[in-house]
């Protein structure tokens, strides 16, 4: 009894001298290598019985004064954000019920915010757990008039309470953090790994980021990076600080970079087709400056922010109007540099990313809106902005031209987006494999057990190849009947060809009669019907390195790809052959050739 009087009189001092201290932790966006925001954390006095949040929040419950400190440290958060100058997001902690009861008029909120001369989209509330409304109707009509202002919001601590799915489904906020009991030990936990890919995958249907927090181990960040999730917080990377740290932790800046998927031939074409010339300022430019700007060029609708021709942010005209426009606008951001307003959550391309690529990004990156464009960037240097607009119809011209050149039994790219390919990377002398795969007797095999067995067939080629390029940066294609192509740009290749030889051996199987793999093989006519005797199915791949500073075009690439499959054909069974031979000029010499003995069984790694 006297520890817990104790204990109310100094929440009592607290809160009448206002001796609460904030603490930020960093918020990270794996999409951009950027800070997204920092969570702002209360503490009581140094040294003091409730120092720490668990014993504070837990006095002030118990007295009924839950209220008055959560607003306390909403104020210090706010004053400490500032005084920090920090330009990323603030989250800021406040259980629904003080939010229903004390903060919940744009009015409070907006005089709050100009206080300290912060722009409403800087701050997003964090919904606890603590204290939630019976009346969530009533909660969500509050946080959409406190969202006209700007301010984003997120439920914390996803999955612990009764109430955390209701509040995201009624809510609809932009972020939800989710608890780090899902996070602790996921890696060997399969159904807190089946958790963590629902919520992911909840979050892009409902178009809300979904933010892992807790991480602290490299085990736990790799998982929640193959599961797509961009958004991390945990001691891994920094813990919390009066003072927080701007520059990227370690386990970021070296965070390995995800394999590119393997991608279809037209996602080659680049954003420089979308670049569009626009002015851009420096950091230090001020905001009434930037005012002019748009108010002098009626079409101008954004702005990029560099700093010494680096992109660092942008400013978009709606947001800048909406600034000028709040009580006080010209006297709080007048003389302030556009630093200060300009959005920092931007998507940065470098002139080359292919659109593909850009597509992924920006997808993933829910929290970009429509009417945001992207950065486009040459060598680093700003080069121009893009659209969001004429990247879906790029893309979509694209895919039309894709599906007109498609194989339409596999759907895989044909000869003419192969062809571009392998000019383009002549183009660039870019070195590359090309394999070349063709069934074996096919013909004798699709006259016996018909067309409809040969497409099986066909289609088995196709599955395999995709199967085991999918996450290699290899492009592959099927160039008519029973012929296919791969081109590859990484080490690798040869293991990845043996997979494919060695599982098509096995499968092909299902498609002959007992008697006939009892017996290796058939009786068919041939081509001058004559009855003889054919093997099984087997599939050859002849794989030629053409040479970028000999080879110009990819009729060249063809004709050296088209004798080495010769050889290759040569071969009994399915088999490789590389050929050492690296342009035209020297096919008519002696072939120097290497050529693989027939596939055989491989360790159990190949099984997989």
């Amino acid at each position: 009894m006297i520890a817990n009087h104790y204990h109310d009189l100094e929440l009592n001092n607290i809160l009448s001298n206002k001796t609460i201290q904030t603490v930020f932790h960093p918020i990270y966006n794996l999409n951009n290598s950027r800070v997204l925001g920092y969570e702002a954390l209360s503490r009581g006095p140094e040294g003091s019985t409730l120092q720490y949040p668990d014993g504070l929040f837990k006095t002030a419950i118990a007295v009924n004064r839950l209220a008055d400190l959560e607003i306390l440290c909403f104020e210090q958060a706010l004053a400490n954000y500032a005084q920090q100058k920090l330009s990323a997001k603030v989250f800021i902690n406040i259980s629904p019920d003080t939010l229903v009861t004390t903060l919940n008029t744009k009015e409070c909120l907006r005089s709050l915010l100009d206080r300290y001369r912060i722009p409403a989209h800087k701050l997003i509330i964090e919904l606890t757990e603590i204290n939630p409304v019976n009346d969530l109707l009533k909660l969500k009509h509050i946080i959409d008039e406190l969202k006209s202002l700007g301010t984003q919001f997120a439920i914390d601590d996803l999955g612990t309470g009764h109430s955390g799915l209701m509040q995201w489904a009624t809510l609809q906020p932009e972020y939800a953090k989710i608890d780090r009991f899902f996070i602790k030990g996921c890696c060997a936990d399969p159904v807190k790994k089946e958790f963590l890919r629902a919520l992911h995958s909840l979050g892009t249907v409902t178009h809300s980021h979904v933010i892992a927090e807790g991480i602290e181990t490299e085990e736990e960040f790799n998982l929640v990076q193959q599961l797509g999730i961009c958004f991390v917080q945990g001691f891994l990377f920094t813990k919390p600080e009066s003072q927080p740290q701007v520059a990227l932790p370690t386990p970021i800046i070296n965070r390995p970079t995800a394999t590119p998927m393997n991608t279809p031939l037209f996602a080659q074409e680049t954003v420089t087709g979308l670049l569009e010339r626009n002015l851009s300022v420096e950091q230090n430019t001020t905001t009434l400056q930037v005012m002019d700007l748009f108010r002098n060029n009626k079409t101008l609708h954004c702005i990029p922010v560099v700093d010494q021709k680096k992109p660092v942010g942008i400013v978009l005209r709606s947001d800048l109007m909406e600034c000028f426009s709040m009580p006080f606008g010209h006297s709080l951001y007048d003389r302030h540099p556009i630093s200060l307003l300009m959005e920092e959550n931007i998507v940065v391309i470098e002139s080359d990313t292919s659109l593909d690529e850009l597509s992924h990004i920006l997808t993933d990156d829910a929290q970009l809106e429509a009417r945001a464009p992207f950065v486009i960037t040459h060598n680093g240097q700003y080069a121009g902005i893009g659209s969001i607009r004429m990247l879906l119809k790029q893309m979509t011209e694209a895919k039309i031209q894709h599906a007109k050149y498609a194989n339409p039994l596999t759907m895989l790219p044909g000869n003419v987006p192969i062809d571009r390919e392998v000019d383009r990377l002549l183009s660039h002398r870019q070195s590359f494999h090309l394999a070349y795969l063709d069934l074996d007797n096919f013909k004798p095999f699709n006259d016996l057990y018909g067309y409809s067995k040969g497409d099986l067939a066909i289609t088995l080629v196709a599955r395999l190849l995709r199967k085991y390029t999918e996450k290699t940066q290899a492009n592959v294609g099927h160039i008519g009947g029973d012929d296919f192509v791969i081109i590859f740009q990484h080490a690798g290749w040869y293991e990845i060809l043996q997979q494919i030889l060695f599982e098509f051996d096995h499968k092909v199987l299902e498609l002959f009669t007992s008697e006939h793999i009892k017996n290796k093989g058939y009786y068919a006519n041939s081509r001058v019907g004559q009855e003889c005797f054919y093997p099984l199915l087997s599939l050859s791949a002849a794989v030629v390195s053409p040479d970028p500073t000999q080879c110009r075009t990819n009729h060249e690439v063809a004709e050296l790809a088209s004798s080495a499959k010769k050889q290759a054909k040569k071969q009994a069974g399915s088999s490789i052959f590389v050929c050492r031979r690296r342009s035209k000029h020297n096919l008519a010499a002696n072939p120097t050739t290497k050529c693989t003995t027939p596939i055989v069984p491989q360790p159990a790694e190949y099984l997989c």
